[in-house]
């Protein structure tokens, strides 16, 4: 009675996953192998159109807020990155809305309107930009009929020429198609 639960153990020199593994084990576990590098990558792509879809406008309403009086050479340069910055955050989510949910597809007409006014004030806000981007200084802040704060004419700038190489893009796939 001493001993009645006597326990042995077997030695091998295989890797514990190939024990006893079966064809039809292998491939379930190639296809989980598969999948969740399917489900890396989609997270990944997933957190940079996070960055680029949220984190560019709200870096414009932040830029915008912080510098709007230090840009003396155009204060509207300012006011362009808050109000570009607002209305992207504000379409996206309608837009995702207005796609996935089929019976709010009037969201889809409101944000077709609505794109139509952002792209009038894009070319507003690049027409700002340009007309002062050969007088613009950023050193002297006393010399005010010159100076706005670099991050302030960069960011603007940039997302500029960023929003024009979209657009580009967006009228290219419509003539490839």
């Amino acid at each position: 009675m001493e001993n009645d639960c006597k326990a042995t153990a077997t030695y091998s020199t295989q890797p514990f996953d190939t024990l006893s593994e079966s064809s039809s084990t292998k491939q379930k576990t190639e296809v989980i192998r598969w999948n969740a590098k399917t489900v890396l990558w989609t997270c990944l792509i997933g957190l940079i159109a996070l960055f680029v879809f949220v984190g560019i406008p709200l870096v414009q309403i932040i830029i915008g807020s912080l510098y709007k009086d230090k840009c003396p050479v155009n204060p509207y340069i300012p006011i362009y990155l808050i109000v570009t910055g607002a209305a992207t955050l504000t379409v996206l989510p309608t837009l995702i809305l207005g796609v996935t949910v089929k019976k709010l597809s009037f969201l889809l007409y409101l944000n077709m309107v609505f794109a139509l006014l952002m792209f009038g004030w894009f070319i507003t806000g690049t027409v700002w930009v340009i007309q002062s981007q050969n007088k613009v200084q950023f050193y002297n802040p006393n010399l005010r009929s010159t100076y706005c704060h670099n991050s302030v004419f960069s960011i603007a700038r940039t997302l500029s020429f960023l929003n024009y190489f979209y657009l580009t893009n967006i009228v290219y796939q419509f003539a490839k198609s």
